[in-house]
């Protein structure tokens, strides 16, 4: 398996989006986001994602070179239109306005709209979250039919969901952030599991009979994701394939009328609207040195907090290298010689 610095692949991936009509700006934004989710080891939504995101383009749902605008706003409330562009560039556009917003009101929210593919929710959550505010970020989106069986269930009918939360915190941390789908495996690791001919855990897919399976084939054979948390996942579900979908201007992913997309609602919350920011830091800090001093179960070396994994993956990758699986680097190569960017080096 290739093993190649962030720097490289961060070139690399900008290149290839440079050469399908995105400008030099754009091209490193969604190449920053991309191969950041990998470092942190979120490979479902890191390198995977170029050659989707370069089929898109081939195939005219993804417009390289569109721009977002505010399509609509009132009071704390806007609704950007991402053109269908980049969705990075969409989200990063959306996080500046709900920013913007939330210092003049306390509280604001976001909705994106006609946006393709946005990445890691997490990524949003921190930069609204560096800029002092509490964040909460929910999406829903698809391929149409959605991907989820709801509990109980075989049949697909909801997106995976995603929600991610973001804390602004002191003393040296960076923000608190947690980011996850909301069926027990998003599609992405899937495709990962896929590419690496790996099983999946039990409890994460459905065969099209319905049956358990660890197979990542079965899946795409007409399979289906499950929720997370049996019940109180599919509510959750549920709840962000509303949400989302409807207040971003789309439609749940099985709807006759649904268009591919990522409908995405973005909140920020200023703490000083609530009471004092010294206050919210001594009680959060407090807490989480309470957490993090607590005594471990059984089987597990310490407690952490919610994103101290990824924090960990992300050290060892920046002095490492990303791994990347034989059968993405060979999509990669393929990617570079129609593009004509020079492929990334591998590390000896």
């Amino acid at each position: 398996m290739p093993i190649v610095q962030a720097d490289e692949l961060q070139s690399f991936t900008a290149g290839i989006f440079t050469a399908y009509g995105a400008s030099a700006a754009d091209a490193a934004t969604v190449a920053a986001a991309l191969v950041k989710a990998s470092l942190l080891g979120h490979d479902s939504h890191g390198l995977l994602a170029i050659g989707r995101y370069v089929d898109k383009i081939n195939r005219g749902t993804l417009h390289p070179a569109a721009q977002p605008t505010l399509r609509h706003a009132r009071g704390s409330v806007a609704v950007v239109d991402g053109c269908y562009g980049f969705g990075q560039v969409t989200a990063r556009f959306g996080v500046q306005r709900v920013i913007e917003l939330a210092r003049t009101h306390g509280i604001a929210a976001v909705a994106l709209s006609r946006t393709n593919h946005i990445g890691r929710l997490g990524d949003y959550a921190e930069q609204i979250s560096q800029a002092g505010f509490v964040a909460l970020i929910v999406a829903s989106g698809a391929g149409r039919g959605g991907s989820v069986a709801p509990h109980g269930g075989r049949e697909r009918v909801f997106g995976t969901n995603p929600l991610a939360w973001g804390l602004p915190v002191q003393h040296g941390r960076g923000p608190l952030i947690a980011d996850f789908s909301t069926s027990a495996i998003p599609e992405g690791k899937v495709g990962m599991a896929r590419a690496r001919r790996e099983s999946l855990p039990p409890g994460a897919v459905l065969d099209r009979a319905g049956r358990a399976s660890a197979d990542p084939e079965s899946f795409y054979a007409g399979g289906s994701l499950l929720p997370f948390g049996g019940h109180k996942g599919y509510s959750l579900v549920l709840f962000i394939e509303v949400v989302a979908s409807l207040l971003a201007g789309s439609v749940p992913s099985s709807s006759a009328e649904y268009r591919p997309g990522n409908p995405t609602l973005l909140f920020a919350i200023d703490i000083e609207a609530f009471l004092p920011v010294s206050e919210y830091h001594r009680h959060t800090e407090a807490l989480l040195r309470r957490i993090e001093s607590s005594q471990p179960a059984e089987g597990f070396e310490r407690v952490l907090l919610p994103n101290a994994v990824e924090l960990a993956i992300a050290a060892r990758r920046r002095k490492e290298g990303i791994p990347v699986p034989d059968v993405l680097w060979a999509e990669l190569q393929e990617l570079g010689r129609k593009a004509n960017v020079p492929w990334p080096r591998q590390d000896p």
